[in-house]
């Protein structure tokens, strides 16, 4: 997988994450606001809140647009890792553009994924990295049918 810088026609950038030749997600950052917008692949379009949360110890969350948190970015010592539904999965930076992310208590990646994206920001990127996981991990890919007995 991979991120990749992409400008729109505004003068705005924006991120697309590929795999294997296939756009998977489309997303606009907006630093003034930290709206982050996502379209994905099927045309589901999102808006996720990426920011900072709390009074005394903050953390950083992802939040849907309706305020609920989807994910968090934690800090531990020099590691950093992603929680989502309860779940820790690390991020284990393999050069400064390639991200492996691991499930705790495993040490095969879950997936690993090239960040090409060179004039970003440390938060620009650590949102990314929240959007990739949420959208890998957290996130309902289909939605089964139930029926009445």
């Amino acid at each position: 997988m991979q991120w990749k810088a992409i400008t729109t026609n505004l003068g705005q950038t924006a991120y697309s994450l590929w795999n294997n030749g296939r756009k998977l997600l489309t997303l606009a950052y907006k630093s003034q606001t930290d709206w982050v917008h996502v379209e994905a692949e099927d045309g589901e379009r999102r808006y996720f809140k990426y920011r900072k949360k709390g009074l005394l110890k903050h953390k950083v969350v992802l939040e849907n647009e309706y305020g609920t948190d989807l994910g968090e970015l934690k800090r531990e010592g020099d590691r950093q890792y992603i929680i989502i539904d309860d779940k820790r999965y690390y991020l284990n930076f393999l050069n400064n553009k390639e991200v492996a992310i691991v499930e705790e208590n495993t040490e095969k990646p879950l997936a690993v994924c090239s960040l090409d994206v060179e004039a970003s920001t440390p938060k620009a990127k650590d949102g990314l990295l929240m959007v990739l996981c949420y959208y890998l991990l957290g996130h309902p890919q289909k939605h089964e049918e139930f029926t009445l007995a």
